[in-house]
């Protein structure tokens, strides 16, 4: 028995002659070996003499911390770090990194425990100010500002998240819901979209676009119920929600140009026809490109060869139902502008504006073989002609 004591007798006489450094690190050494045999009480125990020994060395607290977090004392390891800090302000990268991840850890467990939003979002903010390139620190911080209603403030962590990783689609989805929230729909709508792209059948998607077309197709029909009531300006407000809500809904813009034809607001309502307009040739756009990719694709399945460009031409004329009821609101309201100018005794502008209407007319006419709307386009016009005394235009319409 003596034999096998003497060994470590000896090796403990051996550290008396160490200097403090050298000690210190003999006992660094040991807590390596310790840790790797995970004998982490054993480990614990050298690096605290190291430390005693060597107390300037911040690295050594850095090790101690790890050791603490692998036993689950998460606030002693939180202390031993904020000693490292404290001994040396700017460590190496890795070593902010750790901490960093304990932080996040600690203070996103707080959070799904019920702690304070408040005390979560201390740790959070101190874990991304060491480390502000992991996108899990910036959305759990963004989930701790939603918890406290800073929705502001989620956005902006959100925002984070998709700059360092525009890929992921919850990001989209989140910062859509905190758009709604805020009541920033066009926004919102612009998240859905690009979540969409990324993944079409998310069901967050799926379902949001369902509530978006159900809320802006009750404020629609609200809307509605309010011009039969003559309350025009309520009506613009409904449908100004509404567009918000589903910016490319042609219908909206449609109708919102009827509420303003009927307050005199004639400029605004030719801007919506305008806008339903665009809304319309892009539908029909979209329609068209999807008819010709189908096309296309029965014609690789049927030959197995590659497509040409002799598909059939989609026809130019527009004889869609839409179309004609913008062309019909434009064309009243372009009468409605020449009227005003009659009576304004500006001639030429009302022959302008009632020219504009009655094209809008006739293209009607040749679209869809039905009867020109009124007459009393173009004795309007002749009102305007003989205000120009411009009797030969008269006499030509009279014929």
């Amino acid at each position: 028995m003596g034999d096998k004591a003497a060994p470590s007798s000896s090796r403990n006489v051996s550290t008396i002659d160490m200097s403090p450094e050298e000690a210190s690190r003999w006992k660094e050494e040991e807590a390596d070996r310790r840790m790797a045999a995970r004998d982490l009480d054993g480990a614990l125990q050298c690096l605290t003499k190291a430390i005693f020994l060597r107390p300037e060395h911040a690295l050594l607290y850095a090790k101690r911390a790890q050791v603490y977090w692998e036993l689950c004392d998460v606030k002693s390891a939180i202390a031993n770090y904020r000693k490292l800090f404290s001994v040396d302000p700017e460590p190496p990268q890795r070593i902010k990194d750790q901490f960093a991840s304990l932080l996040d850890l600690h203070g996103y467990s707080l959070l799904t425990l019920g702690e304070a939003p408040a005390v979560a979002l201390a740790y959070l903010d101190e874990a991304i100010q060491l480390n502000g390139l992991d996108e899990t620190y910036w959305l759990h911080r963004a989930v701790a500002n939603i918890e406290a209603g800073s929705f502001d403030n989620a956005v902006t962590d959100v925002d984070h998240c998709i700059c360092l990783n525009a890929r992921e689609v919850e990001y989209f989805v989140l910062r859509a819901k905190l758009h709604w929230r805020l009541h920033m729909h066009e926004k919102a709508t612009a998240d859905i979209q690009k979540a969409a792209s990324l993944q079409p059948d998310h069901p967050e998607v799926l379902g949001h676009e369902q509530r978006l077309l159900k809320e802006s197709q009750a404020l629609y029909e609200q809307a509605c119920t309010q011009l039969m009531r003559q309350q025009f300006e309520d009506a613009i407000q409904s449908l100004s929600k509404a567009t918000e809500i589903t910016p490319d809904e042609t219908k909206l813009y449609l109708l919102r140009a009827s509420a303003y034809r009927e307050l005199g607001e004639y400029h605004m309502g030719l801007r919506d026809t305008e806008k339903a307009l665009t809304c319309h040739r892009h539908k029909m756009e979209s329609t068209r490109a999807k008819q010709v990719q189908k096309q296309q694709q029965e014609i690789v399945n049927a030959h197995q060869y590659t497509p040409t460009t002799d598909l059939p031409r989609h026809p130019t004329r527009d004889t869609s139902r839409e179309y004609r009821d913008i062309v019909k609101q434009r064309s009243l309201i372009l009468n409605d502008i020449g009227i005003r100018f009659l009576h304004q005794n500006s001639f030429q502008l009302a022959v302008n504006a009632m020219n504009q209407a009655i094209r809008g007319q006739m293209e009607l006419v040749d679209l869809f073989r039905e009867q020109f709307a009124s007459p009393q386009y173009f004795l309007n016009r002749g009102d305007a002609y003989r205000g120009l005394a411009n009797f030969q235009a008269v006499r030509s319409m009279a014929v």
